[in-house]
């Protein structure tokens, strides 16, 4: 995963910390074990609160540095995570995305 982090970290660079591309090198951090400096790359960049996927990657990351609070300060009381139900057929696959996510964020949160 070093590899995996040293070629996300330059994506990151040349793409002006693209939100997609700052999720791909927290990731790798994750998937290498450096879990705080995932998390500290993701509030660096104001990312967690944007959407779910950032938010459940920094909860995983502050599970296993075994911040307990400050996981479920991040998740939230999940009043917030609503999923808007109404929605036409190109947004299904995005939907059930993030109703994953959503279902990976209660988990976590207990």
């Amino acid at each position: 995963y070093t590899s995996a982090a040293f070629y996300a970290d330059k994506l990151v660079t040349w793409s002006e910390s693209s939100p997609d591309d700052v999720y791909l090198l927290a990731q790798s951090y994750y998937a290498s074990k450096q879990y705080r400096r995932a998390f500290m790359l993701l509030r660096h960049h104001d990312l967690i609160g944007q959407e779910l996927r950032f938010k459940h990657l920094a909860g995983k990351c502050l599970a296993e540095c075994n911040e307990w609070e400050e996981c479920l300060t991040v998740l939230g009381d999940g009043e917030s995570d609503e999923v808007p139900f109404s929605f036409n057929t190109q947004d299904r696959h995005r939907i059930g995305h993030s109703i994953n996510i959503q279902a990976a964020i209660c988990l976590l949160r207990g």
